[in-house]
């Protein structure tokens, strides 16, 4: 075969480069949908592993709410568990929302210790006759309520999130 029989066969032609564009964007639009759909799974979905594990730690940070009540042992030892549970929930995260519900229970967690460490400030200050000043002004006051508002927030949202 001469050089000019070679240049004579056509090698390629419209059709294969419609073709080759066809599947081209066939598998384009597959990969986009696919990237798509893992994109919505990660940022919607909470795992069955991640639900059970938030819930069993809503349920200790839960018990901690009424501390008043509890003695400082009590307290410590619920606590502990809480604790324990959240860390159980961080480390069962999957997914995006997984590690947002964790960091929320996370967050749960430190306004309840948070708020009883004020009310444990504001017994010791009330016993041994202290005269209040500083953060109990009007505006210590509406922040101090502000952060229990913030904490009862929280709460519903895990609440409505888990139940």
């Amino acid at each position: 075969m001469n050089f000019r029989e070679l240049l004579q066969i056509q090698i390629w032609s419209k059709r294969t480069t419609r073709r080759i564009l066809v599947w081209f964007g066939i598998i384009s639009g597959i990969l986009v949908v696919g990237f798509v759909a893992l994109y919505e799974v990660e940022r919607h979905w909470l795992t069955p592993g991640e639900r059970s594990a938030a819930r069993a730690a809503q349920t200790q940070i839960d018990a901690l709410q009424d501390f008043a009540s509890l003695s400082d042992q009590d307290f410590d030892a619920k606590d502990k568990q809480a604790k324990a549970e959240v860390e159980a929930a961080t480390n069962a995260a999957v997914t995006q929302r997984d590690d947002w519900l964790a960091f929320q229970l996370d967050v749960y967690l430190s306004e309840t210790e948070g708020d009883r460490d004020e009310v444990r400030m504001a017994l010791i200050m009330w016993e041994r006759h202290l005269p209040v000043r500083g953060a109990t002004t009007e505006f210590g006051k509406k922040m101090n309520l502000s952060g229990t508002e913030l904490r009862s927030i929280t709460r519903l949202e895990l609440h409505k999130l888990l139940d």
